[in-house]
């Protein structure tokens, strides 16, 4: 089955009323992970995991899958599942399911929620909270 859009406004209900099931993935290479620096709200200007919003009739990989290809333009290979992650705002709530991946590809693009990217060995200040914790979680500090 496929998925479908809907309107903002009926997203904008769901997300103040029901937790979001979402996933974030820590993208491994040569020992240092990914970070991208997001454009959009929510954590605009912050280095952030890539991740997105589990749509009806997606599967888990197949939402990790569809993160790595439209947001960074690569294919990625699944190292093990980290764990899952809580985060309640004042006005949403997400479920992450954190994946530790890796590719072969060197090129990277880019989609409209980041400016930037960049290889870390070490979390920067600017990180977004939510995604510390996995990323420590991972075995990075």
């Amino acid at each position: 089955m496929k998925s479908h859009k809907i309107s903002e406004e009926l997203f904008q209900k769901i997300k103040q009323n029901i937790p979001l099931s979402c996933v974030d993935i820590i993208l491994i290479k040569n020992d240092q992970f990914l970070l991208v620096k997001r454009a959009i709200t929510p954590y605009k200007n912050k280095w952030c995991l890539p991740g997105g919003i589990i749509k009806k009739n997606q599967k888990i990989v197949e939402r990790l899958n569809n993160v790595a290809k439209c947001e960074l333009g690569v294919k990625v290979k699944i190292i093990k599942a980290l764990g899952f992650y809580e985060k309640i705002y004042k006005d949403r709530h997400d479920i992450s399911h954190c994946y530790v991946v890796t590719t072969d590809d060197k090129n990277f693009t880019l989609d409209f929620q980041a400016n930037e990217f960049r290889f870390f060995k070490h979390i920067p200040d600017n990180t977004a909270l939510f995604h510390v914790k996995m990323l420590k979680d991972a075995g990075f500090n």
